[in-house]
C-alpha cells in the first residue's frame, strides 16, 4: 500500500509553496498525491438560480463548478504539474470539511497545505483553514508557510 498525500490548494502563493512541497515529497517517497480544490457557493444562492448566457439559461452552480475546474487546471499548468503526477479533485464544500472528509475517506497519511500566516488577530477575524485542519484531520498535517518577500518585492522560496 502506497503512502498517500493530500494537498489542498486555493491558488494563493502559500498554496503554490505547499503544492511544490507536496510534489517533492511525493517524488521522494514514491507516494500517491491527491490535489484538491474546494469551492463554496453560499447557501443563499439556490441551485435553481439561472444565469442567462449566449446559449440560454444555465444553473449558476454549474457555472461555478466549471470555473473552479478551469482555474485549477490553469493553476496546475502554471506550476508545471504533470497530468500523471497526481489525482485532481474539485469539490463543492466548505474547505475544512472537504479536506478532513477526503483525508479520512481515502485513507491519506499526510496533508500538506499552505498557511497565510496572518497571526492571532487574523485567525480571530477570519478563522484559519490550516489551524482547523490541524485540529480535525485524521492524519498529520504539514503546514507550509507563505513565501517571504524580500525588500525588492520578490518572493524567495522556503
Amino acid at each position: 500500500m502506497a503512502f498517500k498525500i493530500l494537498c489542498p490548494v486555493d491558488f494563493s502563493p502559500c498554496s503554490r509553496n505547499a503544492l511544490q512541497t507536496a510534489l517533492g515529497l511525493a517524488r521522494s517517497l514514491n507516494a500517491e498525491l491527491t490535489i484538491v480544490f474546494a469551492y463554496h457557493v453560499p447557501h443563499y444562492i439556490q441551485p435553481s438560480l439561472l444565469v442567462w448566457m449566449g446559449t440560454g439559461p444555465r444553473p449558476l452552480w454549474q457555472l461555478a463548478e466549471e470555473q473552479a475546474k478551469t482555474e485549477l487546471q490553469e493553476f496546475l499548468v502554471a506550476e508545471d504539474v504533470a497530468p500523471d503526477a497526481a489525482t485532481v479533485k474539485v469539490v463543492h464544500a466548505d474547505p475544512v470539511s472537504a479536506i478532513v472528509s477526503i483525508a479520512e475517506r481515502d485513507g491519506h497519511d499526510l496533508v500538506v497545505m499552505g498557511t497565510h500566516g496572518r497571526g492571532a488577530p487574523g485567525r480571530w477575524l477570519l478563522g484559519s483553514v490550516a489551524e482547523r485542519c490541524v485540529r480535525s484531520a485524521p492524519c498529520p498535517v504539514l503546514v507550509v508557510p507563505s513565501p517571504r518577500a524580500d525588500p525588492t518585492g520578490r518572493a524567495d522560496s522556503l
